[in-house]
């Protein structure tokens, strides 16, 4: 498997239910194929999401907002320093 030397495998596999589901928007969508090609461990700032995605930061939190009342995002808070908090999974 290749490696883009970035974020592991070049490539992100989508599952069918995500893409299949009618009551995603584009933008829940996109987000959510964007954190899964961080893989499981790994969770980007909303800024780094926010600019990827080329929308606000206010918005990022929207999505995740509404991403987790949909039960595709879970987070809990970890440690007290910044750079410890956000841990997130996709689920589905």
């Amino acid at each position: 498997m290749a490696e883009d030397g970035r974020h592991g495998p070049s490539f992100t596999m989508v599952p069918n239910a995500i893409i299949h589901d009618s009551s995603l928007t584009c933008e829940e969508r996109g987000t959510l194929i964007l954190l899964m090609s961080y893989g499981d461990d790994i969770f980007p700032g909303r800024q780094t999401v926010a600019a990827k995605l080329n929308v606000s930061r206010a918005t990022v939190d929207r999505i995740k907002q509404r991403l987790k009342e949909r039960g595709y995002l879970t987070w809990e808070r970890r440690g007290t320093k910044k750079a410890e908090r956000g841990v997130r999974t996709c689920s589905r």
